[in-house]
């Protein structure tokens, strides 16, 4: 789960003028998950590595609102005195992306049966394909959804990120897992057209497989 907050762009308000004091707010949540092959060249004392591969993210936004009511409005256009606007439940995003990682990591001592890792990198990650969805509070409005898009815009074909993270390789036997978290430092503010990434955390299992014949 990524912590964001809402592209700040001037065609969503809570309420139609004027706004209740008590207004329910506007949510916006980001979420990804990723899968992908990684390769490791470590030191003689195994005591460092540095790690490359690829990667397949997908990268969810959504805005909407909690509480009563269940919707926000969207500016739809402005014509002289005329303003209009759209009652919306939500807005979504969904992206695919495949990446390039580079990490280094740091090893405690491998006498131990599970060891700690700690781990510093950076991605980049090329957009594959996007789909953003809307849902209108009233369907009648449906015939405004390649509006809506259009107004929405599109994220970067590209983003980057850079994380830390700490875990533990589990055993010494073949084969060995990792289980550990990891937390991004920074994420590039064009990677989603609703929402900005700010912070948060991930889980991430790993299954290690061994390319050299010495026992590690």
């Amino acid at each position: 789960s990524v912590g964001c907050e809402a592209v700040k762009k001037d065609y969503l308000r809570g309420d139609n003028p004027p706004p209740t004091l008590f207004a329910s707010k506007i949510t916006s949540e980001l979420s990804m998950w990723f899968a992908g092959v990684k390769i490791e060249k470590r030191d003689a004392q195994e005591r460092f590595g540095l790690a490359t591969g690829i990667r397949f993210t997908g990268l969810q936004s959504r805005i909407y609102r909690s509480g009563n009511p269940q919707f926000f409005f969207l500016l739809h256009r402005q014509t002289g005195t005329t303003t209009e606007y759209l009652s919306v439940s939500e807005l979504r995003e969904l992206s695919y992306c495949l990446g390039i990682p580079l990490e280094f990591h740091i090893y405690t001592n491998r006498r131990r049966r599970n060891r700690w890792f700690f781990m510093g990198g950076g991605e980049w990650n090329l957009q594959l394909q996007t789909k953003k969805g809307v849902q209108f509070h009233d369907p009648a409005m449906d015939i405004y959804e390649s509006d809506v898009k259009e107004i929405l815009g599109n994220a970067s074909s590209w983003y980057a990120s850079f994380y830390i993270g700490a875990g533990l390789i589990l055993g010494k036997e073949r084969p060995r897992f990792t289980v550990g978290l990891s937390s991004p430092l920074t994420i590039t503010k064009t990677a989603s057209s609703l929402n900005v990434p700010t912070a948060g955390v991930g889980l991430q299992v790993q299954y290690l497989i061994s390319l050299s014949n010495s026992r590690k």
